[in-house]
């Protein structure tokens, strides 16, 4: 896979294996026979998530300043291109939402997260929801409209993007005081995500709160949430 280090992503039974030269190549997870191979118009090294579908995957790629983003959804069976959408900001794929709706995250010049975006195909528009306070993020994941963003000092927060308004979409913050974590693991209700002490955590993602975790290191804290 070192020729396609660019990135290797899933998409319903299509593989996607994102080359540096930003040709992107689609093989039958099945019968690992190539579907396709082409690079997408305005994608140098596209980053990719998928829509439950099971054909479709969007290409996300953000311009040298920074200034917007190219968002195309392809057809990963025929490699066709389905639509293209220029976002404003730096943005990242979190992952997909109800009706085909794209949540990505959004970056600021430091490199801190400073809100999640909404972005829906059939209407065309792009809602901002702005967290509290930016986090130095390490990873996102989704789950329905629901965007989850872990910080590098533990800080996670939950963003419902389905409701109007930033105060009302920001559902949560907990502080775990965990650094150095792991990604975000999102299944059956469930974030979970490791410490560099070798810890496992598991936060109830409706309530936000550690429900369990793996035996800690002597003196850890117990992470406290905070209703935003």
């Amino acid at each position: 896979m070192s020729h396609y280090d660019g990135g290797v992503y899933a998409s319903g039974d299509t593989v996607l294996l994102a080359a540096p030269d930003g040709t992107v190549t689609a093989v039958n997870g099945a019968t690992n026979k190539k579907r396709w191979s082409h690079r997408l118009p305005g994608h140098a090294r596209p980053a990719f998530s998928s829509y439950g579908d099971g054909r479709t995957a969007y290409a996300v790629t953000t311009a040298d300043d920074g200034a917007h983003t190219l968002v195309t959804a392809v057809d990963t069976v025929r490699g066709d291109t389905r639509w293209r959408a220029s976002l404003s900001g730096n943005l990242t794929p979190a992952g997909s939402g109800p009706g085909g709706v794209l949540l990505l995250t959004e970056t600021d010049t430091q490199t801190r997260t400073t809100a999640v975006v909404r972005y829906d195909p059939r209407r065309r528009t792009a809602r901002r929801v702005a967290l509290s306070a930016p986090v130095s993020a390490t990873s996102a994941v989704s789950s329905g409209d629901r965007v989850y963003v872990l910080g590098a000092d533990g800080g996670l927060v939950a963003v419902d993007t389905g409701r109007e308004g930033s105060a009302q979409a920001r559902l949560w913050r907990l502080e775990t005081s965990v650094a150095n974590a792991s990604p975000l693991v999102v299944a059956d209700g469930r974030l979970y995500f490791s410490a560099a002490d070798g810890r496992l955590l598991a936060v109830d993602a409706e309530r936000g709160e550690v429900i369990g975790e793996t035996r800690r290191s002597r003196g850890a804290r117990r992470g406290v949430a905070f209703w935003i």
